[in-house]
């Protein structure tokens, strides 16, 4: 019977010290959640181009010349409504304040834009701009994602169209500068 109770006690111990040190060594789960939400569209274009200088002309010069930056889009917000940006600029402007209005551009890849992150997803450009020179004189739809799903992809987006100004016979020589205006 001393050996029952000896065992019993002894059982009894163990089991209290197991349980009392598993008390202090639990293990609990932590549940960690981020949550990444979408933040806003953002656009910009070149800053500066500089077009080479011309002589003097009796006769129509055309000057064509790629941007060597993009206009880009960063699509961060990732919604299904869509958008369109606008391109348009105000003219040629010389010493008398007379507008020429002979300013065009092209994008030379079949109305995709260049990726630069991301996935583009069903991001156009203006067809009119698609391997044609087309005027930007008044304002005009250029890049473009139209309103259908778009599952939540990101990305960023652009292009580096080829601008082509039509400088008439006689024109007053001058330094010429005007303004490009893109928008979304």
């Amino acid at each position: 019977m001393q050996k029952f109770i000896f065992r019993i006690l002894s059982l009894s111990i163990l089991l209290y010290i197991f349980f009392f040190v598993k008390s202090f060594s639990t293990n609990t789960n932590t549940l960690v959640t981020v949550a990444i939400t979408p933040w806003q569209i953002t656009y910009g274009s070149p800053v500066y181009l500089n077009l080479w200088q011309i002589n003097l002309s009796q006769t129509q010069q055309e000057i064509e010349w790629q941007f060597s930056e993009h206009f880009w889009i960063s699509d961060l917000e990732a919604s299904d409504n869509g958008y369109t940006t606008t391109i348009v600029s105000d003219g040629l402007v010389w010493a008398n304040w007379i507008i020429l209005t002979w300013i065009y551009l092209a994008a030379w890849n079949n109305g995709i834009p260049d990726l630069l992150a991301g996935l583009v997803w069903d991001v156009r450009i203006n067809q009119l701009f698609s391997g044609n020179y087309f005027s930007i004189n008044n304002p005009i739809t250029y890049i473009y994602r139209p309103q259908w799903l778009n599952y939540w992809r990101i990305s960023k987006y652009g292009d580096r169209p080829w601008i082509k100004i039509i400088v008439p016979p006689y024109a007053q020589p001058w330094t010429y500068s005007w303004t490009i205006y893109f928008d979304i």
